[in-house]
């Protein structure tokens, strides 16, 4: 009787026995292992894809070697052609609304798609305030409920933009987007 009992304490010691502490230090050792692994191979990425071939380029230009061009198209940035915006001033209006006086103050740049528009744009007061008074007139006859959502001024872009289009006062291009720089209405 007396060997049961110390076989069923021994079990029970058995079963309440802490896990060995070297078991969360393993983890956090493999965990910390696979860490180091990835910036390893992150860090190797952008040498390789990065720094290498802008480096071969600058040293190539130093001594007036000529690169393939597998070499060059590597080092090369992606040209970002930026857009060629004509800002007008800022409009002031008071759009239809039932319910009482509104007001809308908006400031609107236009891009266009080539440079020769921009520059009629930019030398010609004329058209600059013929455009604008063309817009001032779309957005005074809308009424207040088409105008105060973002889906609204989604639709509202696009109609400028046809509207400025069809009115043909671009001879030799056209407007692309429409953009309010300022838009308050209240």
């Amino acid at each position: 009787m007396a060997e049961e009992e110390q076989e069923e304490q021994g079990e029970d010691e058995q079963i309440q026995a802490p896990p060995p502490a070297g078991s969360r230090v393993n983890q956090f050792v493999v965990l910390v292992i696979i860490v180091l692994i990835g910036q390893v191979a992150l860090a190797y990425m952008l040498i390789d894809k990065i720094v290498l071939p802008k480096q071969r380029v600058a040293d190539a230009e130093e001594s007036g070697e000529v690169l393939p061009e597998s070499v060059e198209s590597e080092a090369e940035k992606k040209i970002v052609k930026t857009p060629l915006l004509h800002p007008l001033e800022e409009i002031l209006l008071n759009p239809r609304d039932e319910a009482g006086i509104r007001f809308l103050r908006v400031k609107i740049s236009l891009e266009v798609d080539n440079e020769e528009v921009l520059g009629v744009l930019q030398e010609s007061m004329v058209k600059t305030a013929q455009i604008r008074e063309l817009l001032a007139r779309t957005m005074n006859n809308m009424p207040f409920h088409m105008l105060d959502g973002p889906e609204d001024r989604m639709k509202l872009r696009e109609t400028l933009k046809g509207i400025v289009n069809e009115s043909g006062l671009l001879e030799t291009g056209e407007v692309r987007a429409v953009y309010f720089e300022l838009f308050i209405l209240q």
